[in-house]
């Protein structure tokens, strides 16, 4: 089983608190949020995640390549085209089965 986190939209709707970077990255008790999301999925048993994340690349500058015994794999989504592209931009790291989250909500 893989994970898919979706990371690359331009956070406009998180404005003021995602200033300057991805919602994803915004801090929760000096850790990023997408952090919190990438600890569920290890103790869910998913040791396989692919992150889509924008061409600026600042969720995989702050994660890296490897988190603590997992393989993350990372996607860029060039412009914000929706989650639909963004799984088209996912598909050549997915290798089966398949779970998608979005580190935070459309809705904050």
């Amino acid at each position: 089983m893989q994970a898919i986190l979706l990371a690359a939209g331009e956070s406009s709707r998180f404005w003021p608190l995602s200033d300057g970077i991805h919602k994803s990255l915004s801090r929760i008790m000096d850790k990023p949020l997408i952090q919190w999301t990438i600890d569920a999925i290890r103790r869910a048993g998913i040791k396989d995640i692919i992150i889509v994340q924008s061409l600026s690349e600042q969720v995989e500058e702050e994660l890296g390549k490897a988190n603590q015994g997992i393989s993350i794999k990372y996607a860029v989504q060039p412009e914000p085209r929706g989650m639909g592209n963004a799984m088209l931009r996912a598909e050549s790291a997915i290798s089966g089965p398949f779970v998608l989250f979005e580190p935070v909500s459309h809705r904050c």
